[in-house]
């Protein structure tokens, strides 16, 4: 609106100079109109525009938090079955641990039982050799005992 209408002069000679004035009075009056009219459409352009992006947008969050619901809801039934299924092998797994413990108890139970005629045989033997070695031990001091007294009996008795 910054632009200066000026009347050409023929037609300011025609019309007179409040006419020329009438003129460009109405001019003006016929653009700020057409400017005001203008601006409230683009508003209501702008304002339809908005309304219908807003529109879509709040329709595009709300199917997304749909989805995202359905995913969540999947996720905790998938977390719930695999959570069942973990309690069920870990129920498993302790039941097999248990009859491993009473077998093992059971085989231990066996060995200790064969280890017991073992033990006392081994125990006789370990008496039988140390009685043989003591047998043997005084044998050989008694020797020893003759032996050293043969020899001094030998240094005094030639001296």
């Amino acid at each position: 609106m910054g632009e200066i209408i000026t009347v050409p002069r023929r037609l300011r000679d025609r019309l007179g100079e409040d006419g020329a004035d009438d003129l460009i009075g109405l001019l003006n009056q016929i653009g700020a109109s057409q400017q005001a009219e203008v601006l409230a459409l683009a508003d209501a352009r702008f304002a339809k525009t908005l309304a219908e992006v807003g529109a879509a947008l709040e329709l595009k969050i709300a199917d997304s938090k749909y989805y995202l619901e359905l995913k969540i809801a999947e996720s905790r039934a998938d977390l719930v079955a695999v959570k069942t299924d973990l309690e069920l092998k870990i129920a498993e797994s302790r039941a097999d641990l248990a009859a491993v413990k009473s077998d093992l108890e059971l085989k231990i139970a066996e060995v200790r039982a064969d280890l017991v005629p073992v033990k006392s045989g081994l125990e006789v033997k370990i008496a039988q050799s140390e009685s043989r070695l003591i047998k043997w031990m005084f044998i050989f001091w008694i020797g020893q005992v003759a032996a050293t007294l043969a020899i001094v009996s030998l240094l005094f008795f030639r001296s």
